[in-house]
């Protein structure tokens, strides 16, 4: 409807625009205005439409309802027609729209008329149900009285189920499920028939069973009869079997298991076990013999051993002379056989003999090794004291050479001499600098490395000008072979950062590339000062940790980075001293000045 009054909507716009209309804009407004207007009345009578249906379904579905309400078993009969449902209750989500029309085709009264039939149905189950209920417990009543009379006499029921000819299991402590004709055929006897017969089985069993344990008695004792024979007849074949196999080690009352174990061991196999376990004895016996007489042979010669032990020990020089003579054997701690012969063979009176004669020989030679000493020491200390000469006139002689290569720089108190490379004029001088003069101040400066006022490349940069030039003045000073005698010391900055940001990575390449030892990682600011150039005190050695073996006999060099009073260099020169070493001379960058020369 709705699609319809879009179309008609459109053709009366189309007539009307032809009428009415000058343009064509005008004519297309007034199609689309009819097209919208006529449709969406046509989508009002849909609704409306669609709800009366809505309204019906629902109606119809509750009329459905209502029946299913009013008809219960009706209605489940009805959904088992139709649909196969078994459901115990039938509930409003079951009765959907598409399932209404189906429901609604039988009438009322077919609803009435299935809904009676349905519950006669109902009661006919259950009045056959109740009957079945009755009969199952009449027959569970003679199960249990049948099951009682079965434990209670269990041989008399053993003895009607065979006289019957029923199958049934000898044992009734777990009594399965009993089928009704042995049931009836269980009651057909009487309790007082039951106890009579169980007494007559129990007697029956008593008697069989002592039949059995007599037979049994009698078999095992002839058992036990043949295997004591066979013990007795091949001993050591059965000692080897007990030994062996039983873990039993003397024979003395056989058991029922081995018993069973003897009688089940042929007799060939024991007459041949027997053979071979005399044989073995026999050999034992032969080996012990020999063991006995190889015993008694070595107790012979330890007893010679001994006396010729004894003999070494009362005249050991002796034994040593009479053991080197024959054999040339100075050890006497291990001897043999023939050395023993020989030592026994000698009498007393020899061995006294011959011990004053060694006696003398040994003094004799403890005086001759005795001088040979004395001289050897003589000729010895005579070598060191040369040795010894010779190293404090080579030491003598380097540290004048080192002297003399210092003697041109300049004197400072206490006899040190200090050289620098350039002239620094700080920034309290009157006079206006030069560009020359600041690029010196710069290359100071960067130098320091003070942290937050030089950069790392700046520092580098300084590095890479000042190493050149003091390698320079150094070679041209010392020369390369006495550079490797110098310890390059420097003066510590005011904190442990400040000096290792200003002297490591320069002392490390500075060294490497002269062959100069390092002593930067022998020296330690163990406390912070202020710096002096921050208004702070002058250099206190106390400040600093030193190791003091290091230091010891060394040659040293100062090197600081601007020597002004020379304070801090002079202080080093003495700490050294005390530690030791030598101070050959001090290094600086620059020297301060504040007026030009």
């Amino acid at each position: 409807m709705k699609t319809f009054g879009g179309f008609i909507g459109l053709i009366f716009g189309f007539v009307v625009g032809i009428f009415f209309c000058n343009s064509l804009y005008h004519w297309l407004i007034c199609c689309l205005v009819g097209f919208f207007i006529c449709r969406y009345i046509g989508g009002i009578s849909d609704n409306i439409e669609e709800k009366e249906k809505e309204h019906i379904r629902k109606h119809k579905r509750q009329k459905a309802i209502s029946l299913c309400n009013k008809y219960p078993e009706a209605a489940k009969y009805y959904f088992k027609l139709h649909w196969g449902m078994k459901e115990n209750k039938i509930t409003q989500n079951h009765i959907t729209y598409n399932r209404v029309n189906l429901l609604l085709s039988h009438s009322e009264d077919d609803y009435r008329k299935q809904e009676k039939i349905e519950k006669e149905k109902i009661e006919v189950r259950k009045r056959e149900e109740k009957e079945a209920k009755r009969r199952e417990q009449e027959n569970h009543e003679k199960w249990i009285k049948a099951r009682d009379l079965c434990l209670s006499y269990p041989e008399a029921a053993k003895y009607y189920f065979k006289y019957h000819g029923i199958e049934k299991p000898h044992t009734f402590t777990k009594l399965g499920y009993l089928y009704p004709n042995q049931v009836d055929m269980l009651l057909t006897h009487t309790e007082s028939d039951y106890i009579q017969q169980e007494k007559i089985e129990k007697a029956k069993i008593e008697a069989k069973k002592k039949e059995q344990e007599e037979e049994l008695a009698r078999q095992k004792e002839e058992r036990k009869n043949k295997a004591i024979s066979l013990c007795k007849q091949y001993p050591e074949a059965a000692n080897y079997f007990f030994r062996n196999f039983l873990g039993i080690k003397k024979i003395d009352d056989i058991t029922e298991k081995e018993v069973e174990f003897l009688l089940a061991v042929p007799e060939a196999k024991y007459i041949k076990t027997e053979e071979s376990e005399r044989a073995k004895i026999e050999a034992r016996k032969k080996e012990e013999e020999r063991k006995r007489k190889e015993e008694e042979l070595a107790r012979q010669k330890e007893e010679r051993r001994n006396r010729a032990a004894s003999i070494c020990e009362k005249y050991p020089l002796s034994a040593k002379y009479f053991l080197r003579k024959s054999f040339r054997i100075r050890n006497i701690s291990k001897i043999t056989d023939k050395e023993v012969d020989i030592l026994l063979s000698k009498p007393e009176s020899e061995y006294i003999k011959q011990e004053e004669l060694e006696k003398v020989k040994i003094e004799a030679r403890r005086r001759e090794q005795e001088e040979a000493r004395r001289k050897e020491e003589e000729r010895k200390r005579i070598e060191e004291e040369l040795a010894r000469q010779r190293e404090e006139e080579a030491k003598r002689q380097l540290e004048s050479s080192l002297r003399a290569c210092v003697s041109s720089w300049d004197d400072m108190l206490y006899g040190l001499k200090t050289s620098y490379l350039l002239y620094y004029y700080p920034t309290t001088c009157e006079f206006e600098a030069t560009n020359e003069e600041w690029d010196n101040r710069w290359l100071v400066w960067n130098f320091k490395n003070t942290p937050g006022k030089t950069s790392t490349s700046d520092h580098k940069n300084a590095l890479n000008k000042i190493i050149p030039m003091l390698k320079q003045k150094l070679m041209s000073t010392f020369g390369e072979d006495r550079l490797k005698h110098l310890t390059l010391v420097c003066i510590p900055a005011s904190s442990q950062d400040k000096t290792q940001a200003r002297y490591e990575e320069f002392s490390n390449r500075l060294c490497s590339e002269l062959g100069m030892t390092n002593a930067y990682p022998h020296i330690r600011v163990v406390s912070e000062k202020e710096s002096k150039y921050a208004g702070g005190p002058s250099l206190d050695i106390s400040k600093f940790s030193f190791d003091e073996g290091f230091f010891r006999d060394k040659y040293v060099l100062l090197f600081d980075d601007v020597i002004t009073k020379g304070e801090s260099m002079l202080k080093f020169n003495i700490k050294m001293r005390s530690l030791g070493a030598k101070v050959v001379g001090g290094m600086s960058i620059g020297i301060t000045k504040h007026e030009r020369p």
